[in-house]
């Protein structure tokens, strides 16, 4: 009985010992991080005389570098058409005509003053980050001849993935800003 009140009473002084110890340090509070990367699925509707064209995509974005959208034909899934756009230029790839554009920002934005690639970027991650602003129409991007398409964002993402910049494939004829400002009617 008199060890195991010694041991006790060790135990206590121990913890009291200990306890005066500790540090007057606190961690800091974790900061949020804004992601790096985002990506979505994407539905484009576009109405017509004759009805609607739908088609899906995807969209991956690497913040501050790359913005890729991807249009995928329905049933076959094969890529029809792909976007990007980085801080310095923009690309427009029509795989079903095989012609693509190819533009340095200052051009871009004299064709549509609302382009912006920070912009760009703010409706994709503000889409992310409230579901009141994942349904955008052609209007919000200045083309005219696209006012009345809908597209929609939805199955959002911030893992991290790979995002390639597009290599243009040999073959393809190169338009105009002339050229895709009359296709898409932008003045």
């Amino acid at each position: 009985m008199k060890q195991l009140t010694t041991l006790l009473t060790l135990c206590l002084l121990a913890a009291c010992c200990l306890t005066g110890c500790k540090s007057t340090k606190k961690l800091a509070e974790p900061q949020p991080v804004e992601d790096q990367y985002l990506s979505s699925k994407i539905m484009l509707t576009i109405p017509r005389h004759e009805g609607t064209i739908t088609v899906n995509g995807t969209m991956k974005m690497k913040k501050g570098e790359i913005v890729q959208v991807s249009l995928l034909m329905p049933v076959l899934r094969t890529e029809i058409a792909r976007l990007e756009a980085t801080p310095y230029e923009g690309l427009a790839l029509d795989r079903m005509n095989k012609r693509y554009l190819k533009a340095n920002m200052s051009d871009l934005k004299q064709m549509v003053p609302q382009y912006d690639f920070a912009k760009l970027q703010k409706v994709f991650t503000d889409a992310a980050a409230d579901e009141s602003k994942r349904t955008l129409k052609g209007s919000d991007f200045g083309i005219s001849k696209l006012r009345n398409a809908k597209v929609e964002l939805y199955d959002f993402s911030s893992e991290e993935m790979k995002v390639w910049p597009t290599t243009i494939p040999s073959g393809y004829e190169q338009m105009t800003l002339t050229d895709i400002s009359k296709i898409l009617g932008i003045k």
